[in-house]
């Protein structure tokens, strides 16, 4: 939950501070300012769905039951638990 709030408020470090920890996850054959153009990209790709509004939810730490219940029926649907779960419980 953190590093979602930093990433949302300042996405460059947020993808700089990814490749201090994990140096793996940078792109190679490009110079630096190019991977963390197109890394910001991938990042702000998905940011809207990060925020409180997106999980349908008021404070961070929150949980949707809605959002859980469709994660079950996604994972129910591709065989992974046998039987349905409810969200619920």
């Amino acid at each position: 939950m953190p590093g979602t709030i930093f990433a949302l408020a300042d996405p460059q470090a947020a993808v700089r501070l990814l490749y201090k920890v994990f140096p793996q996850s940078k792109p190679t054959g490009k110079d630096e300012a190019a991977a963390i153009c197109d890394d910001l990209k991938a990042l702000q790709a998905r940011a809207p769905k990060w925020t409180l509004q997106a999980g349908g939810v008021s404070q961070w730490g929150y949980n949707s039951e809605e959002n859980y219940a469709a994660y079950a029926d996604f994972l129910f649907k591709w065989g992974v638990p046998k039987e349905k779960v409810n969200a619920a419980i």
